[in-house]
This record gives structure tokens, C-alpha cells and sequence, in this order.
């Protein structure tokens, strides 16, 4: 068996112990079980539990890093209507992951770390997207930015930290301001049209009133 797919045999067998809400409680020898191979052959790929996690982790948002850098070179879409997707991915998490059982896990279970490992990985993954975005903006003449890269990571980390329940108590009904406020500093940092960023605060609001 390849080293690669015995790997991603562990991997799914994670996914798969996520599923039935078994992941917290589980063990290394438990995932070695579920994965049909000896408990040693878990720590020739993985020192930890915690690292057979975040391998989760970053394999459900590999498909979504790989569409945003793919975002990056579509022709059909201007700068503002690029950020505009990239943003959507952090303000609403659950369209950035695509596996199930690890969006779950995050949303259920009492595990601070690997929420705040996903934070980072966010803001890690996504800035150099956003700045390249920007760029495009400069070029474009539609943004004008001093500092694309650490505006992009400045920006990134308000986005996902602010509007993180783990992290700040806030109100459902305060976020349309936050992002409101956001909309205006972007706007106005970088020059950008009137109205450029409205649709932070807009298709939130939007989102709410469906609820109700």
C-alpha cells in the first residue's frame, strides 16, 4: 500500500468517527481500528490525535483554497466581484468547508483549539489570494493600496475574529453594524467606489430577514 493512501485512510477514518459524534472521545488506537491498520502504523504518519485534527482540517479546505487561486486567474470577473466571493468564504465559514463531518465537529464539540486553528489557517491561506486581488484593483484603477499584503491580513483577521462567537460575545443583531463599519473604513482605505462594499452588511441582513 502506498504511503499516501494509507494516510488518507487515517484521514477518513477520522471523518468517518466525526460523523457518528465519536471523534472527542476517541483514541489513537480507536482511529487506527477504524482505519483496518496497526496502531504503530498511525505514528509513522502522525505524532498526535491533535495532528491527525488539523491534517483533517486542511484537507477539507484544500478544495476551497484551490477554487479561490483559480478565482485569481478567471478573466471574467473584475477585482471588487473577486473579493467579494473570497469575503463570502470568511464571513460565512460553512460555504468554505465542504466536509460535513468536520464543519459539525467544529460547530459541536468543545474544541477550542482546532477552532482557533481554523481561524489561522483562514487567515494564513486566504491573504495571499487578497492580495494578489488587490493588485488586480490597482491595476484596474478601482483600488488604490499602499499595502496590499498587510492590508489583506489585517482585513482578514477582523473578519474572522470579530464575527467569532468562541472569541467575542456578540449579538446577532450587532454584526450588520460591524460589517457595516468595515464596508466604510475598506471603502474609504482604498479609495474604492461608493457603495464597494455594501454587500458585507447587505446579503447578511438579507440572510437574517429569511430567517424570520
Amino acid at each position: 500500500m502506498k504511503k499516501q493512501n494509507k494516510r488518507d485512510l487515517i484521514l477518513d477514518a477520522m471523518q468517518s468517527l466525526m460523523s457518528q459524534n465519536l471523534a472527542s472521545t476517541a483514541t489513537v488506537s480507536d482511529i487506527a481500528k477504524h482505519a483496518g491498520i496497526a496502531k504503530g502504523g498511525i505514528y509513522y504518519y502522525f505524532s498526535s490525535k491533535d495532528e491527525i485534527l488539523d491534517a483533517v482540517l486542511e484537507r477539507s479546505y484544500s478544495q476551497t483554497i484551490e477554487q479561490s487561486w483559480s478565482l485569481i486567474e478567471s478573466k471574467g470577473l473584475d477585482a471588487l466581484s473577486k473579493i467579494k466571493q473570497i469575503f463570502q468564504m470568511c464571513v460565512y465559514p460553512d460555504i468554505a468547508l465542504h466536509q460535513q463531518e468536520m464543519l459539525n465537529y467544529l460547530h459541536l464539540q468543545d474544541d477550542l483549539n482546532l477552532h482557533h486553528k481554523f481561524l489561522a489557517l483562514t487567515i494564513r491561506e486566504f491573504t495571499p489570494i487578497l492580495t494578489k486581488i488587490i493588485q488586480q484593483g490597482e491595476r484596474e484603477n478601482t483600488l488604490h493600496c499602499e499595502f496590499p499584503e498587510q492590508t489583506s491580513e489585517i482585513v482578514l483577521s477582523m473578519l474572522v475574529f470579530l464575527l467569532d462567537h468562541t472569541i467575542f460575545a456578540c449579538k446577532d443583531s450587532d454584526i450588520p453594524k460591524k460589517l457595516h463599519a468595515l464596508a466604510i473604513m475598506l471603502e474609504r482605505s482604498m479609495n474604492a467606489p461608493k457603495g464597494s462594499f455594501d454587500f458585507l452588511y447587505a446579503e447578511f441582513e438579507h440572510e437574517k430577514s429569511n430567517e424570520t
